[in-house]
C-alpha cells in the first residue's frame, strides 16, 4: 500500500509545474486559424473566383420544399440550368420561380410528379432535350426519379445539414470544390491554370463563363458528345402518351405548361439533327402532348445564340436568351 508521504510528494512536484494557460493558446490558435483563412478568401477572390454552391441532391430537395401551387417551374436538365435564368423570372412574372432541373437528368419524372402528387397550377418551362425523347434515352441519363425519392424519404436532420452548408458554401470562396489546387499547385500537385468556369447560388441559379475554359478543351467536348450521339435512335412511344396525360393533367387545374427546345450549335447540332430528325422527334412531342412550344430554331431572337461548348449557353448569354423567352410567351398569352 502507497504511503501517505509518498502521495503527498509527487502533489508537491505537481504543483511544481507552471500553468499551462489553454485558453490563451487556443485563442492564438484560433486568430492564426481566422488569419489564414482571411488570406486565402482574399487571394481567391482577387482571382476573381467568388463563392458558389455545389450541386447536390440535398441542395434540390430544398428547392423542392419551397414549391407552392402557383409558382413557376424550371424543369430539365443542364441546358435549362445553364440557359434560362431562374431571378430574371422572378423579377418579370413577380412569382416565385423554382430552379428544379438536374444536370444529367430527363425532367418526365418530375413532370408526372407535378401533375399527379401535387395540386400545382403553376407555369412550366420544360427543357426538352432529342435525346430524352428516345427509347431508353440516346446516351446515359436517368429519370429524376431518384431526387423525388430523396425528397420524400429525407429526414430532418439532413434538411438541416443542408441549410447549414448552403449558408457556408455561399460565404466562403475556399468551400469551392477543386480551388485548393490552386494553392497546391507550387508543390506539383493539382493545377493553377484552371479557373472554375461554373457558379450556383443557393437558388441553384447556375451561370458558366465559358471564356475561362480553354477553346481546344471545349472543342474536345463537343466532340465528345458529338460521338456519343451517332447511334441511330428511335422516339419513345409510350412516353409522349405519358407526357400528353401529365401536361393535360396541369392544365385542367389552370396551369400550363411550355415545351422549350433550347439551342445547340456546330458539330453537336448537325449531330442531332442528324440522330434526331426534327420531324420524328420534336414535331411529334408537341403534337402529341398539345401544348404550347419554343424551338429555337423558329424565332430569330433565339436562333441567334451561339453555345460554346456546342451544347450550353454562356452566363452573358442567359439575361438576354430568357428575356427573348419570355416577350415569346407573354407575346403567345401562354401564361395563364
Amino acid at each position: 500500500m502507497p504511503s501517505s508521504t509518498s502521495s503527498s510528494s509527487r502533489h508537491r512536484v505537481f504543483d511544481r509545474l507552471p500553468a499551462i494557460e489553454w485558453g490563451r493558446r487556443w485563442s492564438v490558435a484560433l486568430a492564426g486559424f481566422l488569419l489564414l483563412l482571411l488570406l486565402l478568401e482574399g487571394s481567391l477572390r482577387s482571382q476573381g473566383i467568388c463563392p458558389s454552391q455545389s450541386d447536390t441532391t440535398l441542395l434540390w430537395v430544398a428547392t423542392r420544399d419551397r414549391l407552392t401551387s402557383e409558382d413557376v417551374v424550371l424543369a430539365g436538365a443542364s441546358r435549362s440550368q445553364l440557359g434560362i435564368h431562374r431571378q430574371r423570372i422572378e423579377e418579370v412574372t413577380k412569382k416565385s420561380t423554382l430552379q428544379l432541373s438536374i444536370n444529367g437528368r430527363v425532367p418526365w419524372a418530375m413532370l408526372g410528379h407535378l401533375a399527379f402528387e401535387t395540386d400545382f397550377r403553376g407555369l412550366v418551362l420544360l427543357s426538352v432535350t432529342p435525346y430524352g425523347l428516345t427509347e431508353g434515352f440516346a446516351i446515359d441519363m436517368g429519370d429524376q426519379s431518384e431526387h423525388l425519392r430523396a425528397w420524400k424519404r429525407m429526414a430532418w436532420s439532413s434538411r438541416l445539414e443542408s441549410w447549414l452548408r448552403t449558408r457556408v458554401d455561399g460565404f466562403l470562396v475556399t468551400r469551392r470544390a477543386g480551388v485548393s489546387g490552386r494553392f497546391l499547385a507550387p508543390l506539383g500537385i493539382g493545377d493553377d491554370r484552371r479557373l472554375p468556369y461554373l457558379t450556383m447560388d443557393a437558388q441553384r441559379q447556375m451561370l458558366a463563363d465559358y471564356s475561362r475554359r480553354d477553346a481546344a478543351r471545349r472543342l474536345a467536348e463537343g466532340a465528345s458528345r458529338t460521338t456519343a450521339l451517332r447511334e441511330e435512335q428511335h422516339p419513345s412511344v409510350g412516353l409522349f402518351a405519358a407526357v400528353r396525360e401529365a401536361i393535360a393533367q396541369i392544365r385542367s387545374r389552370g396551369g400550363e405548361v411550355v415545351l422549350i427546345r433550347m439551342p445547340s450549335s456546330g458539330a453537336y447540332r448537325e449531330a442531332e439533327a442528324l440522330r434526331f430528325p426534327r420531324e420524328r422527334f420534336w414535331n411529334r412531342i408537341v403534337a402529341e402532348a398539345e401544348a404550347p412550344s419554343i424551338h429555337f430554331e423558329d424565332f430569330p431572337a433565339l436562333s441567334r445564340f451561339h453555345c460554346p461548348d456546342g451544347s450550353h449557353l454562356d452566363g452573358k448569354d442567359s439575361l438576354a436568351f430568357t428575356d427573348a423567352i419570355l416577350g415569346i410567351i407573354r407575346d403567345e398569352r401562354w401564361s395563364r
